[in-house]
């Protein structure tokens, strides 16, 4: 049970209302990580900087199939979950919104939930339908008790005629005459349907990022990556191994302390 415990506090699928949300502070973790890369590349040169783009330049052209195993799809599966927990609080809301910023997996999370619940997801709006105001996609809602929209960012156009139905949808399932719906989309298309249509009200929910103690477990730094960079720093003299353990050349401490000094970190005197 308290495996299963840290395993929720340590999962970074925490979904909470959008009012809630934290912006994660700059972690002790990924400050050292930025810094680590900053140090590497002041003092190797351009050279690291130059072979790591030449490593995602070989990384973008490589087929789809062999990027899938590079990089496999994420598993948007723990978030749903929390999703579905998440809805419980809302459970009499007409309308609830899930809203990740661009690409941040809120289609594929209202997808499997919908799935899940064996919910019913309204279809794409043709082009045509959107030019022409038409309201026969809203119209399919009508006749259910509950349905969904994965990405609602595709389902209006960003100009009168088509911003007409997607009004339309929300007038009529706020009012409470469509059933119960889950609407996911992006934070841009939120941010603008709430200057243009008005969202008062509307339950939103979203990611919650993470702190320090949670990020190294999630993301943890990778020994690889830094023993790469030791003994890239060790090459150019700037690095020395005494019996296993890492310390800074004497030749090249005037250029670390120099370096360390000008990010602010505290530094011995002279």
């Amino acid at each position: 049970m308290a495996q299963g415990s840290t395993n929720a506090a340590l999962s970074p699928w925490n979904v909470v209302a959008l009012d809630t949300f934290q912006t994660p502070k700059r972690t002790q973790a990924s400050q050292w990580r930025r810094s680590w890369r900053a140090a590497t590349t002041w003092m190797i040169g351009k050279e690291a900087s130059e072979r790591q783009a030449k490593q995602e330049s070989e990384l973008r052209a490589l087929p789809k199939v062999k990027l899938a195993h590079v990089a496999p799809p994420i598993d948007w599966m723990p978030a749903t979950e929390r999703l579905k927990q998440a809805l419980k609080d809302d459970e009499d809301a007409p309308v609830v919104l899930f809203i990740s910023p661009p690409y941040g997996g809120h289609s594929a999370v209202v997808s499997q939930w919908a799935a899940q619940q064996d919910i019913p997801c309204l279809a794409v709006p043709t082009l045509k339908e959107l030019v022409d105001g038409s309201l026969a996609w809203v119209e399919d809602a009508t006749q259910l008790k509950r349905w969904a929209i994965p990405a609602l960012e595709y389902h209006f156009l960003r100009h009168t005629n088509g911003l007409q139905s997607v009004r339309e949808l929300l007038e009529r399932a706020l009012s409470g005459r469509l059933g119960q719906s889950v609407m996911g989309c992006d934070s841009w298309t939120y941010a603008y349907l709430q200057h243009t249509v008005g969202l008062e009200g509307v339950p939103v929910l979203t990611l919650q990022g993470l702190e320090d103690q949670a990020l190294k477990h999630v993301l943890p730094f990778s020994d690889h990556e830094a023993l790469n960079a030791r003994f890239a720093l060790a090459q150019r003299g700037i690095l020395s191994s005494q019996q296993g353990r890492w310390q800074v050349a004497p030749l090249s401490y005037a250029s670390v302390r120099q370096l360390l000094e000008s990010r602010n970190y505290l530094v011995d005197p002279l």
